[in-house]
């Protein structure tokens, strides 16, 4: 009975909250389609997918990931944001 209606009432937050703040229907438009906004607010659910179809659920291994290994855009980097083309490896 109580699970019931934590439910419900998370349910009923949830949906005040959509209604009530702008960043919630900024990030739930984000989630339901990341492709159109890739370079903004979908940026790292894109990563986060690009990383889940490179290893699946239970990754590579460890020392196995290709944190280097960018996807590639059809003529370059999507929306040409420098902040996709900036290095962050970390010198030897």
């Amino acid at each position: 009975r109580y699970l019931a209606l934590g439910a419900a009432g998370g349910c009923a937050a949830a949906c005040v909250a959509y209604r009530l703040f702008s960043h919630v229907q900024v990030r739930v438009q984000a989630w339901r389609d990341p492709w159109s906004v890739i370079d903004s607010q979908g940026y790292q659910i894109t990563q986060s997918l690009f990383a889940l179809s490179r290893g699946g659920w239970f990754g590579l291994g460890i020392g196995q990931g290709t944190p280097e290994d960018k996807p590639v855009f059809p003529g370059g980097q999507p929306g040409g944001s420098k902040r996709h083309q900036t290095s962050t490896a970390i010198p030897s």
